[in-house]
């Protein structure tokens, strides 16, 4: 695939066209698991679907990263994809739920970003999406105030989820400057350039209070890398009730679905959650 230019942006060409009828705008995928002890029967459903629905000619299912602190298996998951012919690589977390489409459809936009993010949400309240932008503490404070989204300190700077502008962007994907990896597809070159730049092949790590994805963030944006989050594509976070993000609502949700996510209480389910701390605890 021709997005593979160490040092480069991407060039696409009519080879490039004829590819992404097949596997999209990503290539072959390899894909990565990440299990920090939260994997239980529920996540083998939403993971076995995928196995079975989701892969197309050419991906690469890596061996799981099992029981490292968070880095270090991004770490290992990124040696073994170096090593395969994949021109992308998708990170999940074991505390994911997620549809067998939810793959196909990432593969058919982002076809100008270099790292995409399925929307999701954090797993602590008020679980709003982990998919930011970096902006003075004085906007931030005035985006949050007018409702119009929700802020996230940082060591390195103010990171506010812009809610309004998730809600009110065309298209279906959004620029950001931050994303989890919980669902991410990265591109080849992302990591080689990283690698390239830091002169060393350990791409994630721990730096400033900012986990191992807001590190690769600022160190994939310093490289020219551009990085999306998905406004119609939805993955869902095992966390202590099911949440979910309302685009439209710019509000947290409670949604159970038939791909693994725990059913919570009925008078909750499909609500928006106003206290999420009294929702928890009638979960």
């Amino acid at each position: 695939m021709n997005a593979r230019e160490i040092g480069g942006r991407r060039r696409w060409n009519g080879a490039h066209e004829r590819g992404a009828r097949m596997n999209g705008y990503w290539g072959k995928i390899a894909v990565g698991l990440r299990v920090c002890k939260a994997m239980d029967g529920k996540s083998l459903i939403s993971w076995t679907r995928f196995l079975t629905s989701s892969l197309e000619v050419g991906d690469v299912i890596l061996l799981p990263a099992v029981d490292y602190p968070h880095a270090q298996a991004c770490n290992m998951l990124t040696n073994q994809f170096l090593t395969t012919n994949c021109d992308s690589i998708l990170f999940v977390d074991d505390d994911m739920r997620y549809a067998p489409d939810v793959l196909p459809r990432m593969r058919r936009i982002g076809r100008d970003y270099d790292m995409l993010a399925a929307l999701t949400v954090c797993r602590r309240p008020p679980f709003a999406p982990p998919a930011s932008v970096m902006v003075s503490e004085e906007e931030g404070k005035r985006i949050a105030a007018a409702g119009e989204g929700i802020a996230h300190k940082a060591t390195q700077g103010h990171y506010i989820t812009e809610t309004a502008k998730l809600r009110d962007t065309r298209g279906d994907v959004m620029a950001v400057d931050f994303v989890g990896l919980a669902f991410t597809i990265i591109r080849r070159c992302v990591i080689e350039r990283v690698i390239m730049k830091k002169g060393s092949d350990v791409v994630f790590e721990f730096r400033d209070g900012l986990g191992e994805d807001g590190n690769f963030c600022e160190d994939a944006r310093s490289v020219g890398c551009k990085i999306g989050v998905t406004r119609n594509i939805s993955v869902y976070h095992r966390v202590e009730c099911s949440a979910s993000w309302d685009v439209e609502g710019m509000q947290t949700v409670m949604i159970w679905n038939p791909y693994g996510v725990p059913q919570p209480n009925e008078e909750v389910s499909n609500a928006v959650v106003d206290d999420p701390e009294k929702a928890m605890a009638v979960i």
